[in-house]
């Protein structure tokens, strides 16, 4: 586990701001199923995915603006469990894409976890029959207005320009009204 307080204070959790970290199947105790279905429940965790020619399926916690959504395939967004003073989860419940995050001030290094290696992990396991009959707990939030923001930094490439295409403000976390948080604009 790499835990620098201080380097994540001096950076204000821009990582964990960006997107949560991947789980892996053994931060749930797989292959018992009780703690990962708690935890879909909740409504505080969600299943993402990699885009791939066959698309791979992972959980993760949830982002802010997608919180009770058992699927969300979003492009990022503040995560959950983050507050003003860091993590809300021990440093032994946090995933494993999170505990193996090495927090630095110029940008944090991952050692594993990562959304690939997560996907892959949970390829054993039919998530689909894990979640049967398990809907969204609520619908999504609707866009704010307050929301609305101009980064300075523009992403290449990007749709959208209010956002500069990162689909949220990368100084407050909040997401994009414009375009829904996905970068691109309808």
């Amino acid at each position: 586990m790499y835990e620098k307080k201080d380097a994540c204070t001096e950076c204000g959790g821009v990582c964990c701001k960006k997107y949560p970290g991947a789980a892996m199947p053994e931060d749930f105790g797989m292959p018992d199923t009780t703690k990962l279905v708690e935890a879909l429940r909740s409504g505080k965790w969600a299943i993402d995915r990699w885009e791939a020619d066959t698309p791979l399926y992972y959980v993760r916690p949830a982002v802010t603006s997608a919180i009770g959504q058992l699927f969300d395939y979003s492009w990022g967004g503040p995560c959950v469990f983050l507050s003003g003073t860091g993590c809300k989860l021990p440093p032994d419940d946090r995933p494993s894409g999170c505990r193996l995050l090495e927090p630095d001030v110029l940008g944090c290094i991952e050692h594993g976890a990562g959304k690939l290696e997560a996907g892959e992990a949970w390829q054993k396991y039919d998530l689909e029959k894990i979640t049967d009959g398990m809907t969204s707990t609520q619908p999504p939030p609707k866009p704010d207005p307050a929301d609305a923001y101009y980064p300075p930094r523009r992403k290449p490439g990007s749709g959208c320009a209010p956002c500069g295409g990162w689909g949220y403000n990368q100084d407050s976390g909040r997401r994009c009204q414009f375009c829904e948080g996905t970068g691109v604009t309808r």
